[in-house]
């Protein structure tokens, strides 16, 4: 008897899973094709921190402070700065290791200058740990060098 039972048993669950597929054969599909279309991200997703581009000159606002450096707990900040002619200092190199980073927004909140934010980019692919290290300066040395004529 317990053997009958077990056909039936094992022949419903198969009809009950058949009519779930079967429901949801005819339903249009939700899959996201995704290297083509990307999803959009929520207001406040917490992505790596970036340099926030100011309007007026197109440059970044970093004054070279460091307290970005000296609050960061996973000491992943970088930074080199150089006093120049206008006895100001001008950041010569910043950079984040984002094997490290732990995206605690501590160098976003104590920035005087609301220089750093978070990027809204959630691909950061990279096959090697020295490509984790991002350059923040990069972008902004490369509109630099597009931007100035040639000397003939």
């Amino acid at each position: 008897m317990s053997y009958i039972t077990n056909i039936f048993t094992g022949f419903w669950s198969v009809l009950a899973g058949m009519v779930v597929t079967l429901k949801y054969m005819f339903r249009k599909p939700v899959t996201e094709v995704y290297p083509r279309v990307k999803k959009p991200m929520f207001p406040r997703f917490k992505g790596p921190t970036s340099f926030v581009v100011d309007e007026k000159t197109g440059d970044h606002r970093c004054i070279s402070c460091e307290l970005c450096v000296k609050i960061c707990p996973s000491l992943c900040i970088t930074l080199e700065k150089e006093r120049g002619e206008d006895k100001k200092f001008h950041l010569k190199e910043y950079k984040v290791d984002y094997t490290l980073c732990s995206l605690c927004s501590l160098c976003i909140e104590v920035c005087p200058t609301d220089a750093l934010t978070h990027a809204k980019d959630y691909e950061i692919p990279a096959l090697s740990q020295s490509e984790m290290i991002n350059d923040f300066l990069k972008p902004f040395r490369e509109k630099q060098k597009t931007s100035q004529p040639v000397a003939p």
